[in-house]
């Protein structure tokens, strides 16, 4: 359940924090990898796309309780 609770956190807050970058450019969340088998791979992470041509500042990003 715990793993559930984490992904749903990750979540709102890419979501919160992409509503406020909208005048800069449209980030998705393309991959979340969570609960990795330990025997094949340790490593969690979330990943973002830019479907823009520019850069996007994401300085004051942050994911928390994840």
């Amino acid at each position: 359940m715990r793993t559930c609770s984490v992904i749903w956190q990750a979540l709102a807050v890419l979501l919160c924090a992409g509503a406020g970058i909208c005048s800069q450019g449209q980030i998705g969340t393309n991959e979340i990898h969570y609960g990795p088998d330990a025997k094949t791979e340790l490593v969690e992470f979330v990943e973002l796309y830019n479907p823009g041509t520019g850069p996007v500042d994401m300085t004051d990003w942050r994911i928390c309780r994840g």
